[in-house]
């Protein structure tokens, strides 16, 4: 909460695991919303990871915003609403099918947006990314 408190000059209300406390990410809850502070073991990692988010956002890929980073704490946007997996278990099959086609079209995307930009060289130069084109 401190770290969020600095980083974003807010008060928040509360921290929230959202699936279990031995991630490394938490929800951080404001009066008007909530955001994701993550801590990596590694600050590389951390550096590695803020800056991804940052040029595919930028770029217009459709991940979290990255809305701070002190070389601790990534503090990200946090979309609201029901995971995938557990919309796609519903017995709405063509619902279904079309949140898969749209999460295809959205990762496509962002390896898209990854080549273009170089990130996606990046990390296979750190040996961090296992997809191939």
């Amino acid at each position: 909460m401190a770290a969020c408190e600095k980083l974003l000059g807010r008060k928040a209300e509360t921290v929230e695991w959202p699936a279990s406390r031995s991630r490394r990410s938490v929800r951080v809850v404001f009066s008007d919303g909530s955001v994701i502070a993550t801590r990596r073991k590694r600050r590389e990692r951390s550096q590695l990871e803020a800056h991804v988010m940052r040029t595919l956002h930028t770029h217009g890929a459709s991940v979290p915003a990255a809305l701070a980073y002190d070389g601790e704490w990534l503090i990200q946007e946090c979309i609201e609403g029901t995971r995938l997996p557990l919309v796609l278990v519903g017995d709405d099959l063509d619902r279904s099918r079309m949140l898969l086609e749209t999460a295809a079209e959205g990762l496509a995307r962002i390896h898209r947006i990854g080549t273009e930009t170089g990130v996606k060289s990046l990390l296979d130069s750190l040996k961090l990314c296992s997809h191939r084109s």
